[in-house]
């Protein structure tokens, strides 16, 4: 009971903020190929452990800190990438639809860096 209260304490605004950006940001990868193609695996595994690393950084393990800052660049690249994608095959602004999608992946990419600075700073409340 008592490690539960002080790891409730701990867990600042500056951890859970991350955690909370992972989760959804490995639902937000899985969808795609749940809904469209199951043979991306790699987006599979990289939402998949996505997941895992929010639940490492939810319970203060340095494992989920040093998994999410190892995914950092992976999920960063995927995600420009199909920003590229997408800009080239329909252009920046062909209707509502699209500038949406396009505004989402160049969000998640701004949120995914900022955590990344928040886990950096606030690493030394892991165990």
């Amino acid at each position: 009971m008592k490690g539960q209260e002080n790891h409730a304490n701990k867990l600042s605004l500056g951890i859970f903020i991350p955690a909370i950006i992972y989760l959804l940001a490995g639902i937000y990868f899985i969808i795609f190929p749940v809904l469209y193609d199951m043979s991306l695996y790699n987006l599979i595994i990289l939402s998949s452990l996505s997941i895992i690393s929010s639940a490492g950084i939810f319970l203060g393990r340095k494992w989920g800190l040093w998994l999410a800052l190892a995914l950092s660049p992976f999920i960063a690249v995927t995600v420009w990438s199909a920003f590229i994608f997408s800009r080239n095959m329909a252009g920046l602004n062909p209707n509502i639809h699209t500038e949406i999608f396009h505004i989402t992946l160049i969000a998640w990419i701004i949120l995914i860096l900022v955590s990344c600075i928040f886990l950096l700073s606030n690493r030394k409340v892991f165990k």
